[in-house]
């Protein structure tokens, strides 16, 4: 075990960055436990903040050097996003959200097959329901990591090509995305790692099953690559005609974001927030101008 401090780039909080639990990791008490993938072999950490934004890191591998890049890279440790701060400052729909937004970013999951299990089960499903599926398919698939306190080993393509579809229809997959999971998985996927994002994005809509959404989710949460947004997802979409007064669809949400260019991941990820986002009833057109793009992640 090694313990040591990273220091994340400013503004940064653990709390709203954790994100929900899974079979992998879990934020209680104020530390995030988690397990990732770093080729065949598996890691653990204990992570918490301190007063002055520091991270404590108590880190269980093999390779601890390798492990902590790692870690840096799962938890986003190294984006400057001052950009994107600036330019929800003058956004319309960003700017009621910074005050509690701005020190989020998107972990990265264990691997990025994981992320592929995430945005396959979700499709077209409330997330309550899709975080159901994941855990138990994570958990039927794969064994405990050690010294995590009965997180799972986040699973790799081998593991998901291993494993029969009928084990993906058991934990709640429909047996078109079972077989999607398997289609998938039959990619190289430490290949992808190393492909620019319109490549890798590009790469996975082949995959018959997989679409502008899925392709989001991998690649945020598979990869943290934040070019690209949630198009598609229902929240989205539901602010989206919150805005226009009209019934809105997924290209309506993908044009919503553009005006974000490459922050439309990041974006995206706020704006599942916004309280339009989740409004009932007829929705009533609001006319907003979007705010000006912002240069690229650095």
């Amino acid at each position: 075990m090694r313990e040591f401090t990273l220091r994340p780039a400013a503004p940064y909080l653990l709390a709203a960055s954790a994100g929900p639990p899974d079979p992998c990791r879990r934020f209680r008490g104020g530390v995030l436990q988690l397990t990732f993938r770093m080729a065949e072999a598996c890691a653990s950490a204990r992570v918490w903040q301190r007063r002055d934004g520091t991270l404590g890191v108590r880190l269980w591998a093999d390779d601890p050097a390798s492990a902590h890049d790692r870690l840096c890279d799962l938890l986003q440790l190294r984006l400057d996003h001052r950009p994107f701060l600036a330019l929800a400052a003058r956004d319309p729909l960003l700017r009621p959200l910074r005050g509690r937004m701005a020190g989020m970013r998107p972990h990265v999951l264990g691997s990025p097959e994981q992320a592929l299990v995430r945005g396959v089960a979700g499709q077209l499903i409330r997330a309550s329901e899709a975080y159901r599926i994941e855990r138990r398919l994570v958990a039927d698939l794969m064994p405990p990591a050690a010294d995590a306190d009965g997180l799972r080993v986040p699973p790799r393509a081998g593991d998901l090509r291993a494993a029969h579809p009928a084990r993906f229809q058991r934990a709640g997959l429909s047996p078109a995305r079972a077989a999607l999971v398997g289609r998938a998985a039959r990619l190289d996927w430490d290949a992808l790692a190393g492909r620019p994002t319109a490549e890798l994005e590009a790469r996975l809509r082949t995959i018959r099953g997989i679409g502008v959404w899925t392709a989001a989710v991998v690649l945020i949460r598979g990869f943290g690559r934040l070019e690209r947004g949630l198009a598609g997802d229902l929240a989205l979409i539901r602010l989206t005609a919150s805005l226009t007064g009209r019934p809105a669809d997924a290209e309506d949400s993908e044009r919503l974001l553009e005006r974000y260019g490459p922050w439309a991941g990041l974006a995206s990820a706020w704006l599942l927030h916004h309280p339009l986002a989740h409004a009932r009833g007829r929705p009533e057109g609001r006319a907003l101008r979007p705010a000006a793009r912002a240069p690229a992640p650095g």
